[in-house]
């Protein structure tokens, strides 16, 4: 009988092991496996079969990049349906219905940070279950079920008539004669909602015309601003630039401080003359805006991994107006290999680094002698943001140790081949799992701007400490796979 058990035991685990097991495909990269694979988030409660019909709504952008085809090729095209957005109100709000901030947080307001909680009338727009190409975290390796990616979203506009604009959030309406809420529904980082939500009597009121609010957590940071802000302005880029919103004065609030990233950006996209300033840490706020409409637009659902953690996921190609804006698409050489390295945490090991640099280096020589290209690597050293762009839009790859300087990818044509130095299966895989959300966010990056993204897996990963060792072979065997495609 043990036996007979023993022999039922084993032929369930090959039967199930035959049902996830990845196969390689012809670049090296595991194909999507059949069966029930994917979560799409732990407050939709549901699986989504890739292999299945995507049912009503659902749709696949036509971005594409496999390769290194023309970036022209994406210019005219978008991660989703152009919005109809009319936020236009008529009527006026009775001096006596107006609330104060502090009335309106004593009250009681719902809170809501689910998309499917929103009333209808606060929902000004929002597309149907986009489904990106599915396009995992590469690596040398190939993948286990725990590094299948969610690339599910739902682009979306909310609108409040009279609403608060807070600490990376909004609520409102501020009218005693409406039911009032209250929205964190913004990216988390670390696991916790960073929103505005306490209450300050006597803080002052600024009433302002209609606005979108565009925030993020630490967003006075490059890396920040970049990761968090740009791509749910990209949301509605175009409308802002529209005849009809210059016409309305449609203001920005936005995170402003004393980096001057978040002003470049802004100026390079026409919009820093219709920007405010968030009103900054609660804390420390001396005062509170309240606007005629304010809008906020996101992605959702911010997907949920092991340990509560979440990411900042965007559909592929999402940041494509911005990126067009900036300039991304001026110049079309693409011959740059660019390696961030740096000093401090997360560093290499000087003896890597160099070993690194000689062998890229020579694989790149035998390439442009193969093939009378003129590729050439370029270790990124800051001087200025014009310079970080003409450098970046000209690259072919992007490799080095997780930190900051990969927010520069954002002025990379799509298509550029990302290499992050990141424990990737670790992150995404209990018990290594945790609350820290930074984890993922240049893959989620490199979705939006359409890029191609590896990553390779040092052997002493550690966030607050230098002298990362990576296996050079890793790196090489993603330079060789690059080189290959462009013969």
């Amino acid at each position: 009988r043990t036996a007979v058990l023993l022999v039922a035991s084993a032929l369930c685990v090959i039967v199930i092991f035959s049902e996830l097991q990845l196969k390689g495909d012809s670049d090296g990269r595991a194909s999507m496996p059949r069966g029930r694979g994917l979560v799409l988030s732990s407050e939709v409660g549901r699986f989504f079969d890739p292999s299945e019909d995507e049912g009503p709504g659902a749709r696949t952008p036509e971005i594409e990049e496999e390769g290194f085809g023309e970036p022209t090729q994406m210019l005219n095209k978008t991660a989703w349906e152009p919005f109809d957005l009319s936020p236009w109100i008529s009527e006026r709000p009775q001096p006596t219905d107006l609330i104060t901030e502090d009335e309106f947080l004593k009250s009681n307001p719902r809170k809501i940070d689910k998309l499917e909680d929103v009333p209808q009338q606060h929902l000004l727009a929002s597309t149907p279950l986009i489904r990106s190409k599915i396009d995992p975290p590469r690596s040398k390796e190939n993948f286990t079920m725990d590094l299948w990616f969610p690339h599910f979203s739902k682009a979306y506009v909310l609108r409040i008539e009279q609403g608060f604009i807070g600490d990376n959030g909004i609520f409102g309406p501020a009218l005693r004669s409406k039911d009032k809420y209250f929205y964190s529904m913004s990216r988390w980082w670390n696991g916790y909602p960073r929103v505005y939500e306490k209450t300050a009597p006597g803080i002052q009121h600024k009433d302002i015309g209609y606005a979108v609010a565009v925030g993020g957590w630490g967003a006075t940071a490059f890396q920040h601003f970049v990761i968090d802000v740009l791509p749910k302005l990209a949301l509605v880029y175009d409308k802002m630039m529209s005849e009809e919103w210059v016409q309305k004065n449609v203001s920005l609030i936005t995170n402003l401080g004393r980096s001057p990233a978040p002003r470049w950006f802004l100026e390079e996209l026409g919009l820093w003359k219709r920007t405010l300033p968030m009103m900054g840490w609660p804390v420390k706020a001396k005062f509170i805006y309240r606007s005629k409409a304010v809008m906020y637009p996101d992605f959702h659902p911010a997907p949920i991994l092991a340990g509560g953690s979440r990411i900042g996921q965007y559909p592929r190609g999402a940041m494509l107006p911005v990126q067009k804006a900036l300039g991304v698409f001026h110049d079309s050489r693409r011959d740059r290999i660019v390696m961030l390295y740096r000093g401090g945490r997360r560093s290499l090991a000087k003896h890597v680094q160099q070993q690194l640099s000689r062998a890229i280096s020579y694989r790149v020589d035998q390439h442009n002698k193969q093939t009378g290209a003129t590729i050439e690597v370029e270790r990124f050293r800051f001087t200025s943001r014009e310079d970080a762009r003409d450098l970046f839009r000209r690259a072919l790859m992007i490799i080095g140790p997780h930190g900051g300087a990969f927010s520069n990818m954002v002025f990379a044509k799509p298509g550029t081949v990302v290499v992050e130095f990141i424990p990737m299966y670790k992150f995404s895989t209990k018990p290594h799992a945790g609350k820290r959300t930074s984890t993922y966010c240049y893959y989620g990056l490199s979705q939006a701007c359409g890029h191609r993204y590896w990553f390779v897996d040092p052997e002493n990963f550690d966030f607050n400490r230098g002298g990362m060792v990576v296996r050079v072979e890793d790196v090489l065997h993603i330079v060789d796979d690059t080189l290959k495609r462009l013969r």
